[in-house]
């Protein structure tokens, strides 16, 4: 079975990154002039996006499993209440899918699949608390909608070859973490880092079912499934236009 290799490397420096930001913030935070509550926010960040698959012979018989992605997120919120803020987001990332050669054919078997993408909208709360007149610290708590769409796989063996085409999924995510954020231009822009784990429910949809294809031979055969997500980990850096 095809095994990934360990991603820890680049998540201690997604880490590293974030702490530092953290680190730079509260202490540009201790030393700020004041400035007045933002009411409206748009902000970017990027970062990691570790999608790790369920494991375990009866949930991923196929071995499949997702390495880690540069994920994108786009978000806009608005202050309900001096503690409180609600907000809607945009996020996607591409993962490479490490597929065993053994569930495909024999020796000298390969494959062409381009990388899986993912992306997820939803709405979050932020419980809000200001550590300084520009420096603040948030919950995040949310629920969303997500979708992966894999692209069409080429796989050629020695005797045969054959095409599975696109498949889709589809679930639920439920967003939980912290994010921390420092007004560097006052009442204009901000920076922020967060990190956030989403467990997913409901997925559904052909990725995670076993396709019908014919082979070149002729004969029906059959692409074993993509086993369903792990909870989502998510650490990301960005900026954000305050109003």
């Amino acid at each position: 079975m095809s095994r990934r290799p360990p991603n820890d490397t680049s998540l201690r420096f997604v880490r590293r990154g974030v702490f530092a930001t953290l680190l730079a913030i509260a202490l540009c935070a201790s030393a700020s002039p004041a400035s007045a509550e933002p009411m409206a926010e748009v902000g970017v960040s990027a970062g990691l996006v570790l999608r790790d698959e369920q494991s375990g012979a009866k949930k991923n018989p196929s071995g499949i499993t997702y390495g880690p992605g540069f994920g994108q997120l786009v978000d806009a919120k608005i202050r309900l209440h001096r503690y409180l803020r609600f907000g809607v987001y945009y996020q996607r990332s591409y993962h490479e899918a490490r597929i065993p050669m053994e569930v495909l054919g024999p020796a000298g078997t390969s494959y062409d699949l381009d990388s899986l993408l993912t992306f997820s909208l939803g709405a979050r709360l932020e419980p809000t608390i200001s550590l300084s007149d520009r420096f603040r610290v948030a919950a995040i708590i949310g629920a969303g909608w997500g979708r992966v769409t894999s692209q069409k796989m080429r796989v050629t063996t020695p005797d045969r070859s054959f095409t599975v085409y696109e498949r889709e999924g589809v679930g639920v995510e439920i967003p939980l973490g912290l994010a921390a954020s420092f007004d560097v231009i006052p009442g204009w822009l901000a920076i922020t880092a967060s990190t956030v784990i989403a467990p997913h429910l409901a997925q559904t949809g052909n990725l995670f079912e076993n396709a019908q294809f014919v082979d070149s031979n002729g004969k029906m055969q059959y692409a074993l499934s993509f086993p369903n997500f792990a909870p989502t980990f998510t650490q990301m850096i960005g900026l954000t236009l305050l109003r």
